[in-house]
């Protein structure tokens, strides 16, 4: 039940977060981090095209100055070995990254119509995004394991 309601939140939970009682979980789905936050803020006060597009530009500009923030105290928290495993891991990731961008502006920017730049906006943010919690996800659990300690 505690592993479905970890899914349920749609993004990992931390483990002291596994340590909350079950009728706080609820609530803890529905957190959002404050970039999505901003997001949401920005888009509701400008509907267009072109004001969602600048709002998903600038959450962009956000979510990787926030990853290169999470990678810089990741990297802190390891040791040698761990350090050049996060750097080849990100090396790699950077290559997937732009891969994926340029696959997205490949099939959507040839097609017409007003919603594909916003399309690819929102792509580019998500895949940032989500490595960006992921190496919070690590960080957050080597915390855990030091309190633990």
């Amino acid at each position: 039940m505690l592993l479905s309601a970890c899914l349920f939140a749609g993004w990992l939970i931390t483990p002291q977060e596994l340590l909350t009682p079950s009728n706080e979980l609820h609530a803890l789905a529905k957190r959002q981090h404050p970039i999505e936050e901003w997001t949401t803020q920005c888009t509701v006060s400008d509907y267009s095209n072109e004001g969602m597009l600048s709002c998903y530009q600038q959450a962009y500009e956000k979510w990787d100055s926030e990853l290169n923030e999470v990678y810089r105290n990741l990297r802190h928290q390891l040791d040698t070995q761990g350090r050049g495993a996060l750097r080849d891991a990100q090396r790699r990731w950077l290559d997937y990254r732009d891969a994926e961008f340029k696959l997205v502006q490949q099939l959507y920017s040839s097609l017409e119509g007003t919603m594909w730049p916003l399309i690819i906006a929102v792509t580019r943010v998500e895949i940032v995004r989500q490595r960006t919690l992921e190496l919070n996800d690590y960080l957050e659990t080597l915390h855990f394991e030091q309190l633990a300690e």
